[in-house]
């Protein structure tokens, strides 16, 4: 349906953040990270590298054709987020700069990423 209707994405992520916010949000954070100018400390920009990685290591593959071909891509996707929310919860005690970009960008893109898809196949 998305497909033939391209008015349907934005109305379906509608209210408030969209995904698209969100990932030029995280295309800013990735610019903080290697922008020198920026002060902030040397261990929140390593912790924020470690996450914005993973971040897009994981929209790539929720965006890959190839795996929605799987039968268990729900679950890989749901794993792997898993594992990254698992990251950002070490990685983000004492550091409130990690903890408010988790819960301003890193949470939504995970979330909207990691829903289940179904593709229908024909048989012969």
């Amino acid at each position: 349906l998305k497909a033939s209707n391209p008015l349907l994405e934005a109305a379906l992520t509608a209210g408030g953040n969209e995904v698209g916010s969100e990932l030029a949000m995280l295309s800013s954070v990735e610019q903080i990270i290697i922008d020198g100018r920026i002060k902030l400390d040397a261990g929140t920009k390593q912790r924020l590298a470690m996450v914005t990685s993973r971040i897009r290591q994981f929209v790539s593959l929720a965006n890959d054709p190839s795996k929605r071909e799987l039968s268990n891509f729900s679950e890989i996707k749901r794993d792997m987020k898993e594992d990254i929310k698992a990251l950002i919860n070490d990685l983000q005690v004492g550091d409130p700069i990690l903890k408010e970009a988790n819960r301003a960008v890193f949470r939504a893109i995970l979330d909207y990423y990691s829903r289940d898809t179904y593709t229908a196949k024909e048989q012969f």
